[in-house]
């Protein structure tokens, strides 16, 4: 694909996209994913110079937060 046509076909989906956007009830996707009633302490920063047992626990809190919050997706 040309940059030209590419930078084109881009901006036409962006153009359909704000469309179908402006078009849609916003609301709704609000009322979707009410405010997380946990605790984020799980979250908090681990430096890297922690071995790799603890990024593997960061990972595990950052997928369970999201779970929690958005639920499972399989």
């Amino acid at each position: 694909l040309e940059p030209g046509r590419g930078s084109r076909l881009i901006t036409s989906l962006l153009i359909l996209h704000n469309l179908v956007a402006w078009k849609q009830d916003i609301s709704k996707y609000v009322d979707r994913y009410p405010p997380s009633k946990e605790s984020l302490v799980g979250l908090q920063p681990i430096t890297q110079t922690e071995g790799p047992e603890e990024a593997r626990l960061a990972r595990e809190r950052i997928v369970q937060h999201y779970d929690n919050v958005y639920g499972v997706v399989m």
